[in-house]
């Protein structure tokens, strides 16, 4: 047996040449050759080829080559990895199939009877369906196409289809970065690389192959350069590249680099909802409001769910101001101020929002009448 291993390795080793210098009757011999052999090696080991399983890849004239091969691909699927053969900047068929399925996953979570901070919870289990795999070869995702998958995840956490809110700040202020489509991505892409590198006997070879890189080029090595040049993930790379030892902290910090950027875009952007954002936003104590109010809902449904209390006035309910609090925070609301009994306008919710809280925590209240765009 293992003479015709040591004939598949040197026929693997022959295939990567001819495919260097692509000569087509070479090419389709040398695949000729190597499929008598592994059949020969079949049935000397009492095996049996799945017909429907085996497919040729790579150049075109090897299409419909072999009888018993019929399929052919130029993208297909290994364990933690997606191999694309063609040279084209584009999503894969496979990775369209699995934007597809995570576009079908953000519908069905938006429909479950559940809140918001199950729903992240839910989302963030299921991220590996867009990013499994990423790292092999350049990300080609468009803005209309980034756009898009941003808007499904949005959509389902807000529970409805048309929305101003911005997506950028309910991931980087209501929700972890990981539920940001495009930093799911790379940060599956750098993990791979990670991976990748723990384990090479030779990691400065590959940063000599990254350094080279040209525009022209794809692959893995294609992929770390594109990372390199991202504002927000290059020096998470340049520490992997160099192989500097896993720290606990890293994954924080590549998570607030992450969030520096973004909120830079959002004050450029959005200057209205979001100026000087540029300069940081307290996460922590910009959501310290809704956390209170959040264990204020959950309290009082776990009271109305078990019959102990009936559900109050909308004006006292914690709930409906959590979910205006939590709007006003991505920008998704416009406010007018109902002052000394003037009327509100009307189909506007009013309800107390405290402005100021003095040093003893006492909060002032004003009324606000709140209309969602």
């Amino acid at each position: 047996m293992s003479v015709y291993v040591q004939e598949a390795m040197q026929m693997t080793y022959d295939l990567s040449s001819i495919d260097a210098q692509p000569n087509e009757q070479l090419l389709k011999d040398s695949i000729k050759k190597m499929h008598e052999h592994i059949q020969k090696f079949a049935q000397a080991s009492g095996l049996k080829i799945n017909a429907g399983k085996t497919f040729t890849f790579g150049h075109s004239c090897l299409e419909k080559l072999l009888p018993s091969i019929p399929n052919h691909k130029d993208a297909f699927r290994l364990t933690g990895a997606v191999v694309k053969i063609s040279q084209k900047k584009c999503w894969t068929e496979l990775e369209q199939q699995r934007a597809s399925k995570w576009s079908q996953t953000t519908q069905a979570v938006r429909n479950l009877p559940v809140g918001w901070f199950a729903k992240v919870k839910v989302l963030q289990q299921r991220t590996t369906q867009l990013s499994w795999g990423h790292g092999t070869h350049k990300l080609a995702l468009t803005k209309p196409e980034i756009r898009t998958l941003r808007a499904d995840v949005a959509r389902c956490l807000l529970n409805t289809d048309d929305y101003c809110a911005s997506p950028l700040a309910i991931f980087t202020i209501l929700a972890p970065p990981s539920l940001d489509p495009e930093f799911c991505l790379h940060s599956s892409a750098i993990r791979l690389l990670q991976r990748a590198l723990k384990t090479s006997e030779d990691p400065q070879a590959f940063k000599q192959l990254v350094d080279a890189t040209l525009p022209k080029h794809d692959g893995p090595a294609a992929r770390a350069s594109q990372l390199l040049q991202h504002e927000a993930f290059s020096e998470a790379v340049q520490s992997v590249l160099q192989n500097k030892p896993f720290s606990p902290q890293d994954p924080h910090e590549f998570r607030q680099s992450w969030r520096k950027y973004v909120w830079k875009n959002l004050a450029r952007d959005r200057p209205q909802h979001f100026a000087g954002a540029q300069f940081g936003i307290r996460k922590d104590l910009s959501i310290s409001l809704l956390k209170l109010w959040a264990a204020d809902a959950d309290r009082l449904q776990d009271d109305i769910d078990n019959a102990r209390c009936a559900p109050p006035d909308l004006s006292e309910d914690p709930r409906p101001r959590m979910k205006i609090l939590r709007l006003l925070l991505v920008g998704a609301l416009r406010l007018t101020i109902a002052i000394d009994g003037k009327k509100a306008p009307l189909n506007a919710l009013v309800v107390e929002i405290p402005l100021t809280t003095t040093s003893l925590g006492n909060a002032r209240y004003s009324k606000i009448c709140v209309h969602q765009h």
